[in-house]
């Protein structure tokens, strides 16, 4: 052994990382490989092996403050704005987004008839909405009874078709691990089908490379059916 590998990853993952590093040393038996899950510190390692060179990737949980022992990579979590505001620096075609707040003033006639408006922060369809441009006015009481925080964007919606595709890519280090594509049938998410797709796969790594240096990145596409974009 001349090196030394610890990965922390979430709980659901911890089979998967495991397996993974049974690949790593497979291919370089000289390389220990630690993964830890959900959390993890270099001083929880055993003190024989404080010596050889470690590297500290966190997929979930970076510590607040960075371990002095070895290098450190750890995931960030960006939200939406920024990822625009990345997205237009690397002329990348995305949806028109402006920081928007309740009450704000905008012209009708350069967002068309839907909008979507979504926080700043949430995932996975929280806290978002698909609404007429022309009820964009009446929605301060609807923010109110939910609780929410005014740090939202309003985005242009792109239409993508009766069956709505989506794609992502996920990357460790800069390399895709896979791509899937998931077609809607109906008003639920379904089915899904593993995609070996170059385009995809290639916008991703540049993604991963030049916009969000960061270890783990998800990357979601959407095609625009008005100009197949």
């Amino acid at each position: 052994m001349s090196k030394i590998l610890a990965i922390c990853c979430r709980a659901e993952a911890y089979d998967d990382f495991l397996a993974i590093a049974k690949l790593i040393i497979k291919k370089d038996p000289k390389l220990a490989v630690v993964i830890k899950s959900t959390s993890y510190h270099p001083d929880e390692l055993d003190p024989t092996l404080s010596h050889y060179p470690l590297l500290n990737i966190y997929l979930v949980n970076p510590p607040q403050v960075i371990p002095s022992r070895g290098k450190t990579l750890f995931v960030k979590a960006i939200n939406k704005l920024e990822q625009y505001q990345h997205y237009a620096i690397e002329n990348i075609s995305t949806p028109k987004t402006i920081d928007y707040k309740v009450d704000q003033e905008i012209n009708f006639k350069e967002w068309g008839e839907f909008v979507f408006l979504k926080s700043r922060n949430d995932s996975y369809g929280r806290n978002s909405f698909l609404i007429p441009i022309k009820e964009i006015s009446n929605i301060k009481p609807y923010f109110e009874k939910l609780g929410l925080k005014n740090e939202m964007l309003l985005q242009e919606f792109i239409y993508t078709g009766q069956n709505v595709n989506h794609y992502r890519v996920l990357n460790f280090l800069g390399e895709p691990l896979f791509c899937v594509k998931n077609t809607n049938l109906s008003n639920i998410s379904g089915p899904f089908t593993i995609l070996g797709s170059r385009e995809f796969n290639a916008l991703a790594i540049s993604l991963a490379i030049n916009v969000f240096p960061v270890p783990l990145i998800n990357v979601s596409y959407n095609n625009n059916n008005n100009n197949n974009k």
